[in-house]
């Protein structure tokens, strides 16, 4: 009997130190959908979209981050209609862009440069952001979604804005999910942190969280759909389903 109400109070304290975390970590502000989940016709109408709704609250800041999963053949048209709404708004752009990515197309005229924003040390990168917002530029970092979002600890995001003094907001494109068979292609996965060796679970988590909200609606499995979440201070989720 001694042993059970021993073992009952040590796992009763494991979950409620769980639950303190969790709430520390993400429930100080509940999510937001800033655009319920709609149908487009294209990729960049999507990334219209998430200008539309958040270009006051990101010109006004002259610098933020575009992330998206590590396959810009796929993801890259939204960044593209994002930035063609913003290049109607500010003739002083420049975008720093993960050197893996493909060129941005030429017609957009926004200044493009190499930017690595995994560095160890960033104190060379936040120099050189800072003469740029200095001059009166606005600045866009193009990068991997994992990299962008403030929902994983210690992401690269965090570090620069240790390096650069100042909060970045942050869009970063992530899945979304339509019906609960789907799951299974939810990436990152939403393992917990004791099975999560990458470290990504957060955001895996988080993209399940709201996805699940809408399985009840049935909406189509025929079109390409997106969702816009406010899931915490300048951190948006821009979650988007692709047909097969």
């Amino acid at each position: 009997m001694k042993t059970k109400y021993v073992l009952a109070i040590f796992f009763g304290s494991l979950a409620a130190g769980a639950a303190l975390i969790w709430f520390l970590s993400f429930g100080s502000q509940s999510p937001t959908e800033l655009i319920a989940p709609t149908q487009f016709a294209t990729k960049k109408a999507i990334g219209a979209a998430a200008f539309q709704n958040l270009g006051e609250r990101i010109r006004a800041r002259k610098l933020f981050v575009i992330g998206i999963p590590p396959q810009p053949d796929i993801y890259q048209d939204l960044v593209i209609g994002f930035l063609e709404q913003l290049a109607k708004t500010d003739s002083q752009i420049i975008i720093l862009k993960e050197p893996k990515w493909p060129a941005l197309p030429s017609d957009l005229k926004i200044e493009t440069y190499d930017f690595v924003f995994n560095d160890d040390d960033l104190t060379v990168e936040a120099e050189t952001v800072q003469r740029a917002l200095d001059s009166g530029k606005t600045l866009v970092i193009y990068s991997v979604n994992v990299f962008s979002t403030h929902l994983i600890a210690n992401n690269p995001i965090m570090r620069f804005e240790k390096a650069i003094k100042r909060q970045i907001p942050a869009i970063t494109v992530a899945q979304l999910t339509l019906r609960h068979n789907g799951e299974y292609k939810n990436d990152p996965a939403c393992v917990g942190s004791m099975r999560d060796l990458q470290g990504l679970y957060e955001l895996g988590c988080a993209q399940l969280a709201n996805s699940r909200h809408h399985y009840k609606a049935l909406l189509p499995l025929d079109k390409l759909t997106g969702l816009l979440v406010e899931q915490s201070e300048d951190d948006y989720l821009l979650q988007v389903y692709l047909p097969d």
